[in-house]
């Protein structure tokens, strides 16, 4: 019998001064359009473990986890995904764009792209934008 389950995966949001950091994907699906900074989860990592690790590749930066912001559910291609969405804060390190990630952008939360990958993500970015520019 074969279980087609969800794969996890996280999203870190780092707002600093009511700015938002967007990855501009450089891979499909969605490749060109801004993302969240994350991943999948490798075997045996724990989300926050995974969260840190895709801020590092992704970014070149230093993360703290300040909060789980949603989990919930997501296609990625043809499977479904189980996102985990954390609100980070910079400790170090210094932005650049690598891995998967074409550019690195700083976005205020009034005026953010029209094409964002994913809908958790344009769910996230909503609850930010009420939280932030209130």
């Amino acid at each position: 019998m074969f279980y087609q389950n969800p794969k996890p995966a996280v999203g870190v949001f780092i707002v600093e001064r009511n700015k938002i950091l967007l990855a501009k994907r450089a891979i499909e699906p969605f490749k060109g359009w801004w993302d969240s900074i994350g991943g999948f989860m490798e075997e045996g990592e724990a989300p926050a473990e995974t969260a840190i690790r895709e801020a590092k590749e992704e970014t070149g930066l230093d993360i703290e986890l300040l909060e789980i912001l949603g989990i919930g559910n997501d296609k990625y291609e043809d499977y479904s995904t189980v996102p985990i969405s954390y609100l980070g804060k910079i400790n170090g390190g210094k932005l650049k764009p690598a891995d998967d990630v074409a550019e690195l952008k700083w976005f205020t939360l009034e005026h953010l792209p029209s094409n964002i990958s994913f809908e958790g993500n344009k769910k996230i970015l909503k609850i930010l934008q009420e939280r932030y520019t209130q």
